[in-house]
């Protein structure tokens, strides 16, 4: 995690908490290594035992705002 989540854990808790309200629902947040030129983080999310749906940004907080955001 980037010192930003830290930061705000509440928040990145907070996310983490309504994205596993449902049965089947998971986060996975991944250590991804920026050094090869990839994100910074990614996470995949998991809604109602479906399909996985990969996010990537700058931060493990950014991420968690993408996938709320496609959950409304």
């Amino acid at each position: 995690m980037m010192q930003s989540d830290l930061d705000n854990a509440v928040e990145v808790c907070r996310l983490i908490f309504e994205l596993t309200q449902d049965e089947g629902d998971e986060v996975h947040v991944c250590h991804p290594n920026p050094d090869f030129g990839g994100p910074n983080a990614t996470i995949y999310v998991c809604r109602e035992f479906g399909d996985l749906k990969q996010y990537f940004g700058e931060s493990t907080l950014d991420c968690l705002r993408q996938a709320k955001a496609d959950d409304e």
